[in-house]
């Protein structure tokens, strides 16, 4: 009986210390998410190039409006 006690107490470390490896790991990682999310700007830089309010017609030209399907 004496040796099952010891047996499951050398489990229970083991298995303590396993957890605790896996919450350092997650702290490493929720610190690495912080560090990643302050790298992202507040708002989204707008392309230059791209205007919502032009569009190419088959000629190739730039023109002013929307288009939509079926109308011209």
């Amino acid at each position: 009986m004496e040796g099952l006690k010891t047996e499951h107490k050398v489990e229970v470390e083991q298995l303590q210390h396993e957890n605790q490896q896996l919450r350092d790991q997650v702290n490493d990682l929720r610190d690495h998410i912080d560090q990643l999310a302050e790298m992202i700007p507040d708002e989204p830089e707008e392309d230059p190039e791209e205007d919502p309010m032009e569009y190419q017609d088959d000629d190739g030209e730039l023109t002013e409006g929307s288009v939509t399907d079926g109308e011209v």
